[in-house]
């Protein structure tokens, strides 16, 4: 009887975690120790899938022991696909193609095909970090994913093959071990028993994509936002917020405070070009700091944040600071704090008590950085407070038309902008929503438009860093 019951619960599970979504794996599942120099091709398969028009996808993998060296679009999607060249960095390769005219039948075939040169004999994994399908008017469809590996590696307790997958097949290693006592590969936490503790444990992280890299450790003062798809945007909000849409950014720190007057003070006393005597006309609007005497702050607000700083000014503390400001992207992503679908980074209800917002006629003050509790991410005053400058140059129709892979709107590519800040005189983007006005604007998807020389009593910034693979 007892089996009988967990044999339901696995079921159980199982059904709730298809859903009819398509699979995408790595095929070969498991493929034998390559020795050094060779190459080793893998196939990216889809299965179970209906009305597939188009795909984007990052392969991780681990670059001590393997070196990519190319891809080729599979033969599921239609002839006259439209390729994207891959895009490797680091410990992964990011993989899309858009069917021109129509999408694939459903049914089972290959995706892609990636080629990999083995430069070391060592544990292995593939990993499928994000996969994207979508039909032919752009709508993402469900997805379930499976990894390969090349020679089994470490992972956490519930992936019990080491797959880097958590799925039906562990769910059955409990299964078959129920009942046992004793050293078994069924007995998730350890206790010596497999029982109905470790038959929960896995159903809990079913469906997880393994991570076998996490940072080394985190700079202080910020926070590690994981690498991933969300989705962007809001539907219910003002034209230029709209369509949702799903984007993938890479890991990276951000700042869980943004800089401060105390913070500034120590730029610009270590680069006095940006002083408030000092700083070019062509960097600011004849208000730049006018809150503070000289270069020094009100003394009772050196935990509040900056405000009445140029884009251009933002740009040269987060380059002082070894940072970079982040993207529209980045910072909403970072703002949701994993939610899916809210207004504002705790949820959908108006509710000030989260975030400094006051109505016109409120004194006009900012308070201080971490008043208010913090997002799913440690993160603090995402909305609310200031409004955040952006590295985006902006555009009102840029959702429709935005790259799904850490997007830049502007026209513009990071490294030359970085370089060349200097010289960029269109409108920036600012996000977040400030400490005065109507307390329903600061979202975490609204969007502003100001002038890069621009400074505002309403206006600061937070800067972010790559993280390193």
């Amino acid at each position: 009887m007892k089996n009988v019951f967990v044999i339901c619960l696995l079921c159980l599970g199982i059904t709730a975690m298809s859903d009819g979504a398509a699979v995408v794996l790595i095929d070969p599942a498991e493929v034998a120790s390559p020795a050094v120099g060779e190459q080793l091709t893998v196939n990216i398969k889809i299965t179970d899938a209906t009305g597939v028009a188009g795909y984007n996808m990052t392969v991780g993998f681990d670059p001590t022991a393997l070196e990519y060296v190319e891809m080729k679009n599979g033969n599921y999607l239609p002839e006259g696909t439209v390729v994207t060249p891959a895009h490797v960095l680091a410990d992964r390769v990011t993989l899309a193609a858009t069917a021109s005219s129509e999408s694939a039948g459903a049914g089972s075939d290959t995706l892609a095909m990636l080629k990999f040169k083995v430069v070391a004999v060592k544990p292995s994994l593939l990993r499928l970090i994000a996969v994207i399908l979508s039909d032919p008017a752009g709508k993402v469809l469900p997805v379930r994913t499976r990894n390969a590996r090349v020679i089994v590696g470490e992972g956490p307790a519930w992936d019990l093959n080491r797959d880097g997958q958590v799925d039906e097949r562990d769910l059955i290693v409990v299964v078959r071990d129920f009942g046992k006592t004793g050293a078994s590969l069924g007995d998730v936490n350890g206790d010596g028993a497999v029982n109905i503790i470790d038959l929960i444990l896995v159903i809990q992280h079913f469906g997880e994509t393994v991570v076998t890299h996490l940072p080394r450790s985190v700079p202080a003062g910020m926070v590690f936002i994981p690498a991933g798809p969300f989705q962007m945007g809001s539907n219910t909000g003002k034209v230029d917020e709209k369509p949702v849409h799903t984007v993938y950014v890479d890991a990276f720190y951000m700042d869980a405070y943004a800089v401060t007057n105390a913070d500034y003070k120590q730029f610009v006393d270590a680069v006095p070009e940006w002083q408030k005597a000092r700083i070019s006309e062509a960097y600011h609007d004849g208000n730049y700091l006018a809150h503070w005497e000289a270069d020094t702050y009100p003394s009772d607000q050196a935990d509040h944040p900056v405000v009445y700083v140029s884009w251009y000014a933002a740009i040269a503390y987060s380059e002082w600071a070894g940072k970079r400001l982040p993207t529209e992207a980045e910072w909403e992503k970072a703002a949701r704090g994993g939610l899916v679908g809210r207004k504002y980074p705790w949820g959908d209800a108006e509710d000030v008590s989260h975030a400094t917002v006051q109505f016109w006629d409120s004194p006009p003050i900012t308070t201080p950085v971490g008043t208010y509790p913090a997002n799913g991410y440690g993160l603090y005053d995402m909305v609310g407070n200031v409004w955040e400058w952006c590295l985006d140059g902006y555009a009102a129709d840029f959702y429709a038309t935005s790259p799904n892979w850490n997007p830049l709107a502007g026209g513009e590519r990071l490294a030359p902008l970085l370089s060349e800040f200097l010289g960029v005189e269109t409108d920036r983007v600012l996000r977040g929503g400030g400490w005065v006005g109507d307390p329903r604007i600061p979202r975490v998807a609204v969007r502003d438009r100001v002038a890069p020389q621009m400074t505002l009593s309403l206006a600061g910034f937070r800067c972010v860093r790559n993280a390193a693979p």
